[in-house]
């Protein structure tokens, strides 16, 4: 159940990916989209100088593809072309004047999604500790994976299946009184779970992380210190009441014992097909967070509340391979959710 929770906690972003596309209206019918003729109000290009004229927009699966033919306030005519990819609303526009005719633009999808990242768990209640990273691949699709932010909240609604492995080698962690646990590889992943002695878990202990490297990642080293756990007063997740209760459409408040650092709450529910991620960051210290409505509605719809796990806990992060590679620390209680309709 945890492993789930803990894998990929930060990704990043690296590579890109861009999307070929036709000229507007001439290929509707060979795109099976529709094409709609209309008239383009005043609007102002570059130089601030107002242009006018008809307008035709065809549509295809997640693209809309629009071409103009405009008249200037400053007497040129251009030819204007512009693709959007409607889910994420990045576009790109192309003009050309005196009577050349503008090629449609190829949209800039942004970097293609990289999880480079490895999280180590002590779940309360358990008496071995658990390891689980990610090293995968995603390229840049329209639409494909979508951020959305709620306050200190956001959830990722990720692609569809597609990611590849990426090479990074044998990964091991060595423990505060120099006992080594090498990581098993699994589908292009690392999870195992520790209970060496000489892997002590205490709040402020350095674990030291090292990655021999691959085609894809290079060999780093990186140490990380481990939090304090997170004392949960609401909800009260214990041996006699361990399933806790969310509402659709109401807030969920969250109360711990106030404690240094920054409290994690992740709502992680399993999907047949893509993934959905609710990660809120809240201060130690407040003792108290609330997850939006909007949030957990958004993270939550269509989910069965047998297939939802919530994570709680404190966190430490840290990095390596110049940058590229997230860790994290948690110390806290991993716990299922029961979710009601309204």
């Amino acid at each position: 159940m945890f492993r789930k929770a803990a894998a990929g906690f930060l990704g990043e972003r690296i590579g890109l990916g861009r999307q070929a596309t036709p000229t507007c209206c001439a290929l509707a019918a060979f795109l099976s989209a529709s094409c709609t003729p209309g008239k383009e109000g005043p609007q102002s290009e570059a130089g601030g100088v107002e242009c006018s004229g008809p307008a035709s927009t065809v549509r295809n699966g997640k693209w809309e593809y629009r071409t103009e033919a405009l008249t200037c306030g400053d007497g040129t005519a251009r030819s204007c072309c512009t693709a959007t990819c409607l889910p994420d609303g990045k576009r790109a526009r192309s003009c050309v004047t005196d009577g050349g005719e503008c090629a449609m633009p190829q949209v800039d999808l942004g970097p293609s999604l990289v999880r480079l990242s490895a999280a180590v768990a002590r779940i309360v209640g358990r008496d071995s500790a658990t390891y689980s990273g990610a090293f995968r691949a995603r390229p840049a699709e329209c639409g494909a994976c979508r951020l959305e932010t709620f306050g200190t909240c956001s959830v990722l609604t990720s692609c569809p299946p597609g990611e590849r492995a990426l090479g990074a080698g044998d990964a091991s962690i060595t423990g505060p009184n120099g006992g080594s646990v090498t990581v098993p590889r699994r589908d292009g992943g690392y999870s195992g779970s520790f209970a060496d002695p000489a892997m002590a878990w205490h709040p402020g202990d350095v674990l030291a992380f090292s990655v021999t490297g691959g085609e894809d990642v290079p060999a780093f080293r990186a140490q990380l210190a481990l939090p304090p756990p997170v004392a949960l007063v609401e909800p009260a997740i214990d041996a006699a009441h361990a399933t806790a209760t969310v509402a659709a459409g109401k807030p969920w408040s969250l109360r711990w014992t106030p404690a240094e650092g920054t409290v994690t709450v992740r709502v992680i529910p399993a999907l047949p097909d893509g993934s959905r991620d609710l990660t809120c960051v809240f201060e130690g210290s407040a003792g108290t967070g609330t997850v939006p409505a909007a949030a957990l509605d958004a993270v939550l719809a269509g989910i069965e509340a047998t297939a939802v796990n919530a994570l709680v806990a404190g966190t430490s992060l840290s990095s390596g391979a110049a940058g590229r590679v997230t860790l994290a620390a948690w110390n806290g209680v991993v716990f299922p959710v029961e979710a009601r309709s309204r």
